[in-house]
């Protein structure tokens, strides 16, 4: 699924794709001859079926909705000890402070973050992509260096092997800010406050980019959505 073109591509040699209002993904508005671009293969009454399930869904195609929908999963920050500080912003060229202010926008608008008066602040750091446009990743090293190690042990291969031995079609899903699926642990949004240059100090209402032990929680998620016991909102 691609979001940001509005579509569902189907099949890997013979790939077809499908397109969706972003609004409303197959609005009782939509025509309903989206359905004859379903050209994958697999009889008529699947595409009907694949038309249901991103209707009752719809909600996970907004933009404004994809955060923080996971309800089995929290991040939560361990301390070796609590010993707060505060990094000062990085400098930035105009350029960059202009798409700093765009970043946190949108992720106020989404729901990303949130006004914060916490005694930690950590500096941002824009990271340019290959598209051009920028990465808004917070420098957490500090307080990594103050966290807990957390492991996640990986499912047994050869049982995820074996369940999947039967199954005759396959599909990948890849997460829009997979990260931000996962909700930050109430306690521990104050960790993970960033300045601003205009001052202004704000925390992560979800799991940000750069923690120490996110990865660990990112592995518990997909571990039970293998196992069939994720819920979301």
């Amino acid at each position: 699924m691609d979001f940001t073109l509005g579509c569902v591509h189907h099949g890997v040699t013979d790939r077809s794709t499908s397109y969706w209002n972003r609004e409303c993904p197959w609005s009782d508005n939509t025509d309903v001859s989206e359905t004859a671009k379903l050209n994958h293969g697999f009889p008529s009454s699947y595409a009907h079926n694949f038309r249901d399930i991103v209707r009752e869904f719809v909600s996970v195609f907004r933009e404004q909705s994809a955060t923080a929908t996971v309800r089995v999963v929290t991040h939560t920050i361990r301390l070796n000890k609590d010993e707060p500080f505060r990094i000062r912003p990085y400098h930035l060229s105009e350029d960059k402070k202009r798409a700093l202010y765009e970043c946190v926008n949108k992720m106020l608008a989404a729901g990303v973050i949130e006004r914060s008066d916490s005694e930690y602040c950590s500096p941002v750091v824009l990271v340019k992509k290959k598209d051009g446009t920028v990465r808004f990743c917070t420098d957490y090293r500090r307080l990594n260096r103050l966290t807990k190690d957390e492991a996640a042990p990986l499912l047994r291969i050869q049982e995820v092997l074996r369940d999947f031995g039967t199954a005759t079609v396959y599909s990948s899903l890849d997460l829009k800010s997979g990260y931000w699926q996962i909700p930050m642990d109430q306690a521990s949004k104050r960790l993970t406050a960033f300045a601003t240059p205009d001052g202004a100090t704000y925390q992560y209402r979800v799991m940000p980019f750069g923690l120490k032990n996110a990865p660990a929680t990112f592995q518990k998620l997909m571990a039970r959505v293998l196992t069939g016991h994720t819920k979301s909102t």
